[in-house]
Formats: structure tokens, sequence, C-alpha cells
């Protein structure tokens, strides 16, 4: 086979591995619904020798009960709107890496939401 096949080969096979990549996060970009509780709770703080990250290190959360997680949500001030109050959330996991959160029960890790759409629950 001569080289310049090769290469036409291997620019192909990269082009399809690229293809195929793209539709895995596509299909990881389906909206998700979770209905909860928003939140404000705080980040966990940073290392002593670390400096202490700028802004707020509070953010608008979702709790939901049944699997006891927390979900950050973005954009903030659509969040902030539902304080205290039992929503249903509609969007997609970010790929972000997730945020420490430091809770009562220790720190855990928080997914973030990308917000589609955020109403109350009725009667909540």
């Amino acid at each position: 086979m001569n080289p310049m096949n090769k290469r036409l080969y291997a620019v192909f096979a990269l082009v399809l591995f690229g293809s195929a990549m793209n539709f895995v996060a596509a299909a990881n970009d389906k909206p998700q619904t979770w209905k909860g509780v928003v939140t404000l709770v705080c980040t966990a703080p940073p290392p002593a020798q670390a400096a202490a990250a700028a802004g707020d290190p509070c953010r608008y959360s979702l709790f939901t009960p049944g699997d006891k997680k927390l979900y950050v949500l973005n954009p903030q001030d659509q969040a902030a709107k539902f304080a205290k109050k039992t929503v249903t959330v509609t969007g997609t996991i970010a790929s972000a890496p997730k945020t420490k959160i430091a809770t009562n029960d220790g720190i855990v890790e928080a997914s973030t939401i990308q917000v589609a759409a955020i109403a109350p629950v009725p009667g909540s």
C-alpha cells in the first residue's frame, strides 16, 4: 500500500472516531428531569495552604430527597427565584468537573445541571 493511501485511511479513521465521539456526547446531552428543593449551599473551603477562590463560594443547588443528592444549578439567577421551594428542573448534566460542597454529613461532590426550565411543584 502506498504511503499516501495510508495517510488517507488514517485521516478517514480519525474523522470517523471524532464523529462517533460527538454522537456519544450528544446522547449524554439528553434532557433529564429532577424534582427537589432549591437551597443555598457553600462550596467546601480550600485547603489551608491554597488561596481562597474569588467571589461568593455559595451556590443555589437542587437537593433531591429521593436519592439525597445535590446538584449545582446553572444559571444561578434563574435558580435564585425558587429558593426554598420544591421545584421540577429540566436540563442536562454539565461536563464540567464536580463541585465540592460542605454538608452536615461531610464534603460531597455535586454535578452541575445546565437548567433549561425550572418550575414550582403545584401545592408546595
